[in-house]
C-alpha cells in the first residue's frame, strides 16, 4: 500500500513491470514476482508468492512500483509504503520509499526578439551562429544526478514557444552535447564559447546527449530520432532544424540517448530567430517540460511510462551556482521619472529614456507604454541607446496628465517602469509672424551693394512695428527711422576689416531670419547736391559754371582729400576745393567742388 496512486503498466488485471525479490548474504536474488493484481488504487497484492526464506535474517525486495506524485496528501513530498507479508515478521514495515525533488531546472536567458534577418540556407549550426542569430539559450540541468536517463526508460524534454511576431523563423540543433561531452553545445553565452558541440560516443560512464525526435506528437509522444553523424570517433553536431510555427507557436522534442548518471548534468539548448522581413519587438514564452505529457493518472493498458504533467520549472542558477554571473545581461534605465512640460496647444516637449545593459551577452527588449487618464499624447521613438519621449500637448487642456513606460528585458535582464509626468500650462496667446528682411541697401539712392561701417543703410522689408532692434553680427546698429516696411539704421563702425555680416531684425522680442550684406572699407552714394547759394540743384535751378556745388554722401567715411576726386560732365580727376564730415550731419561726408567755368550750358 502506497500514499500516491500506483501507475504501472496493466496487462488485463496485472500491474507489470514489477519486482520482487529475496536476498540473503553473499546469495544472488531470488526474484518471487515479477507483477502483481491492482487491489485498489493505491494498492498491490502479490498472491500466492512462495518465497523461500532460509533461517536468520533476510532481505525483502520490491521495486519497480511506479506511482502518481501529483496525487501526494497536501503539504507533504514523501512517498511511502506499507508492506505486509503473511506469516513473515518485518522489523520495517513502514518505509520512505522516496522523496518528491524537481527533476528539471531550467535557465532562458532572454525571451524578446526584434529585427531578424534570414535564415542561412544550407541550414546549420556553424551558419547560424556566424549570422549572429541567437535569440535565447534555454540551459536545461538536471534537478538531482541521474534525472536525465537513457536506456529502455528515456527521458524526453519537450519544449513549447509561443509569442512570436508574424513572420519571424526559429532554428535549433539536431543534437545538443551536454556539459559531461567533448565540446558542449552553445551559442555563446552563458559562460560558454558558441559551438555546435563534439559528442564521443561510449565514452566511459557516458555523455550527456539530446537529440531532437522528428515528429513527435504534441504531448512529446511518437516520432523517430534525428540522425547523427556517421562515425565512431568524435561526432561534430552541425546540422539544424527550422522548428515550424502556426500563429508565432511552435515546439520542439528532445530525447535523452547517453547520460553520466554519477553526476549532475546541464545542456545549453540555443534558440535562432530569423526573418525574411524584420519583425517588430515581441515578447516571447518558453515552456520547458518533461515528456511525454499524460491526462492519465492511474494504471493503464496504453498510457506511455514513464508519464509526466507539466509544471513551472524553476530556476537552475542555484544548482549551477552562477545566479550572479557576469554574463547575464542586466536591464538598467537611467531614470524613474521623467518630467515634461509645455503650454496647451503649443510646441511638443521632449526628453530622453536611456536603456543600456549593464551585465553581459546580447539583450533584447520590449516596451508598453499605458496612460493614467488621456491617452495618445506621447510619441515613443526609439534608437539603440534608448528612447526619445515627445509628449504632445496640442489637443490637451492645461492640467497634469501621467503614464508609465515600462522596459522588460525578459525574466533575467529584469524590467523597469518609468513614470512620465507632462504638466500642460495655460496656453500662450498666438504671436503675431516674426520680421522679415527683403533687401539691406545704402541709404544713399537705396543702391545694393556692399556697406560702409560707419555709414548709413536702410533695410525694407515686412512687420517691423514695435519695439525694434538691429544687429549686424553681434553688434547693435542705432535705429534712426522704422515704419512697417523700412529702418533706416547707422552699420556699427565695430565691423571695420571684417568682409561680411548677418543682419537680423527683432521686433517685440521676435526675431526674424539673418540676412547676410557684404562689408566694404568704402561704398560711396550720392544723397544729393546744392548750388553755391545752398539750393537743391535741379533741372529747373542748375548750377553755374564756374560755382561750387556741395556734393552730399554716404559711404565715404575716413577717405582721405588728397584720394578724393569728382567727375563732371566729361571732366575726371576735378578736385574737391574741400572734403570731409558734413556739418550737423552724422555719419555723412561734404565734398565741395567748382564747376568748370567752360563747361557747355
Amino acid at each position: 500500500f502506497t500514499n500516491v496512486p500506483i501507475t504501472n503498466r496493466l496487462n488485463g488485471l496485472m500491474a507489470t513491470g514489477l519486482r520482487v525479490t529475496v536476498e540473503t548474504g553473499g546469495q544472488p536474488p531470488d526474484v518471487a514476482a515479477t507483477e502483481a493484481l491492482g487491489a485498489g488504487p493505491n494498492s498491490l497484492s502479490f498472491s500466492g508468492l512462495t518465497l523461500r526464506v532460509p533461517a536468520g535474517a533476510v532481505t525483502l525486495r520490491v521495486s519497480g512500483v511506479l506511482g502518481d506524485i501529483t496525487r501526494l496528501p497536501a503539504g507533504s513530498n514523501t512517498v511511502v509504503a506499507f508492506l505486509a507479508v503473511q506469516s513473515l515478521s518485518l522489523n520495517n514495515a513502514n518505509i520512505t520509499v522516496g522523496r518528491v525533488e524537481p527533476g528539471l531546472l531550467a535557465t532562458v536567458n532572454s525571451q524578446v526578439v526584434r529585427g531578424g534577418a534570414p535564415l542561412p540556407s544550407p541550414l546549420t549550426v556553424p551558419a547560424l551562429i556566424g549570422g549572429a542569430r541567437v535569440a535565447s539559450t534555454i540551459r536545461l540541468t538536471e534537478g538531482f544526478a541521474g534525472a536525465f536517463t537513457a536506456g529502455t526508460a528515456r527521458n524526453r524534454i519537450l519544449v513549447r514557444f509561443a509569442g512570436f511576431p508574424q513572420g519571424a523563423r526559429i532554428a535549433v540543433p539536431n543534437a545538443l552535447a551536454g556539459s559531461s561531452a567533448t565540446t558542449p553545445t552553445s551559442g555563446g553565452d552563458l559562460g560558454l564559447p558558441a559551438s555546435g558541440g563534439v559528442y564521443t560516443p561510449a565514452t566511459p560512464g557516458g555523455s550527456l546527449l539530446l537529440v531532437r525526435v522528428n515528429g513527435a506528437g504534441p504531448e512529446g509522444l511518437g516520432g523517430t530520432l534525428a540522425p547523427l553523424p556517421a562515425g565512431g570517433g568524435p561526432l561534430t553536431l552541425t546540422s539544424a532544424f527550422e522548428v515550424p510555427l502556426t500563429h508565432g507557436a511552435g515546439a520542439v522534442v528532445y530525447e535523452v540517448v547517453d547520460e553520466r548518471q554519477a553526476a549532475r548534468e546541464n545542456v545549453h539548448l540555443p534558440v535562432f530567430f530569423g526573418a525574411d522581413v524584420p519583425c517588430p519587438a515581441a515578447q516571447t514564452t518558453v515552456e520547458i517540460t518533461f515528456a511525454p505529457l499524460t491526462t492519465v493518472f492511474e494504471r493503464s493498458e496504453t498510457a506511455p511510462v514513464p508519464r509526466f504533467v507539466a509544471r513551472e520549472v524553476a530556476s537552475d542558477c542555484r544548482a549551477i551556482g552562477d545566479c550572479d554571473a557576469a554574463y547575464f545581461p542586466r536591464l538598467e534605465v537611467d531614470t524613474e521619472l521623467l518630467r515634461l512640460r509645455a503650454a496647451s496647444g503649443g510646441s511638443f516637449a521632449q526628453g530622453a529614456v536611456r536603456v543600456r545593459n549593464a551585465g553581459g551577452g546580447s539583450m533584447s527588449w520590449i516596451e508598453t507604454l499605458t496612460y493614467d487618464d488621456r491617452a495618445g499624447w506621447i510619441v515613443l521613438a526609439e534608437g539603440p541607446g534608448g528612447y526619445v519621449v515627445t509628449a504632445d500637448p496640442r489637443s490637451l487642456a492645461q492640467g497634469v496628465y501621467q503614464a508609465t513606460l515600462r522596459i522588460d528585458a525578459g525574466p533575467l535582464a529584469g524590467a523597469k517602469t518609468v513614470r512620465i509626468v507632462f504638466e500642460v500650462t495655460a496656453a500662450v496667446p498666438p504671436q503675431s509672424p516674426p520680421p522679415r528682411i527683403d533687401a539691406v541697401v545704402n541709404a544713399a539712392g537705396f543702391q545694393p551693394g556692399p556697406l560702409q561701417p560707419g555709414s548709413w543703410a536702410t533695410i525694407f522689408g515686412e512687420r517691423f512695428s514695435g519695439v525694434l532692434t538691429v544687429s549686424f553680427d553681434e553688434l547693435p546698429a542705432p535705429v534712426a527711422f522704422a515704419n512697417d516696411k523700412q529702418i533706416n539704421v547707422r552699420v556699427p563702425a565695430g565691423l571695420a576689416g571684417r568682409a561680411s555680416a548677418r543682419v537680423i531684425v527683432t521686433a517685440n522680442n521676435r526675431a526674424g531670419e539673418p540676412v547676410v550684406v557684404a562689408i566694404a572699407g568704402v561704398a560711396p552714394a550720392a544723397f544729393g547736391v546744392r548750388n553755391q547759394d545752398w539750393s537743391p540743384n535741379t533741372a529747373d535751378r542748375p548750377a553755374q559754371t564756374g560755382s561750387i556745388i556741395q556734393i552730399f554722401l554716404n559711404g565715404l567715411g575716413g577717405v582721405a582729400p588728397a584720394n578724393v576726386h569728382v567727375k563732371i560732365h566729361d571732366r575726371e580727376n576735378l578736385t574737391p576745393v574741400w572734403s570731409g564730415p558734413a556739418p550737423e550731419l552724422d555719419g555723412l561726408q561734404q565734398v565741395n567742388v567748382a564747376v568748370p567755368a567752360d563747361l557747355p550750358t
